[in-house]
């Protein structure tokens, strides 16, 4: 169960979903708290088209369209700026996600976030921008040409440009003090940047397992391996209440943290992630 103060810090939390989940679950969507952000995921192989219809709805009915903008997926610089005038003109989009993008292969003339931000298209016209945080660091970037403290670097730089507020959204992670050492060694990096912190909602332990494994969590999957002892245990729900418990205890000693709010991955759990926080 959520004590009071964990309930302070899921007051406006966002949420994250594929089209499809947007579709399937809309009548439960529409039950969310007025305003919540809703990011928008780009899987490979998903139509644009099919973000930016979903963005407007999410619009329509009255909340705050948040699309992943997958840099591998982009063709070259004008494609880029006829889908920024697509999602502001059709869909009211005014905040976004730049991210590398969830394949390897490069489309275009992009390879990472930081290619997109030197466009100059995001320098204004945006309320906010965010960006991708790993606690447990990434691979991706990690292999790339632009190492991960120097991605964060550039990234920190960036919002001393642009108009936009610049956020750190991070992935899902189940070790709080992982999360709370990552912070300080940001702050050490001065780098001083909002940070919203990624949280697994409530579904079964073997699909989370699953999520985890594609999505690259790191070391803190042990925590969910320890869960998965015997065959009785392979049904047992995942539920980030003592999770969530922990870290806003630990994150209400320091006055000076840059967490601001948390940003939920529910894998499709609309309903469950509804009754959590209810």
């Amino acid at each position: 169960m959520l004590n009071e103060l964990t309930k302070d810090f899921l007051d406006d939390f966002s949420v994250e979903v594929t089209p499809k989940v947007f579709k399937k679950n809309i009548h439960l969507i529409q039950k969310l708290p007025n305003k919540t952000h809703i990011y928008i995921t780009h899987i490979d192989g998903l139509q644009t088209s099919e973000i930016i219809n979903t963005a407007k709805k999410i619009t329509d009915l009255g909340f705050i369209p948040v699309p992943h903008i997958a840099a591998r997926q982009i063709e070259n610089k004008r494609s880029l700026e006829n889908l920024l005038k697509a999602y502001k003109n059709e869909s009211g989009v005014s905040e976004a996600l730049l991210i590398a993008g969830s394949t390897d292969k490069i489309y275009g003339d992009f390879e990472s976030s930081i290619d997109l931000i030197q466009t100059g298209l995001f320098d204004s016209s945006f309320k906010c921008i965010y960006f991708a945080g790993h606690p447990e660091g990434n691979r991706d970037i990690e292999a790339s040409r632009i190492n991960l403290k120097d991605s964060l670097g550039l990234k920190s730089n960036f919002s001393d440009i642009t108009d936009a507020k610049v956020v750190l959204t991070t992935q899902f992670c189940f070790d709080e003090q992982k999360i709370l050492d990552w912070e300080n060694l940001l702050i050490k990096d001065g780098i001083n940047l909002p940070i919203h912190i990624g949280v697994a909602g409530p579904t079964k332990l073997t699909n989370l397992m699953r999520y985890s494994i594609d999505c690259g969590v790191g070391p803190s999957i042990k925590i969910l391996e320890d869960n998965i002892s015997g065959v009785g245990k392979l049904l047992t729900n995942y539920s980030p209440n003592i999770f969530l418990n922990a870290l806003a205890s630990k994150i209400s000693l320091n006055k000076n943290t840059n967490i601001q709010k948390v940003h939920f991955y529910p894998f499709g759990g609309i309903k469950e992630l509804l009754n959590l926080y209810n």
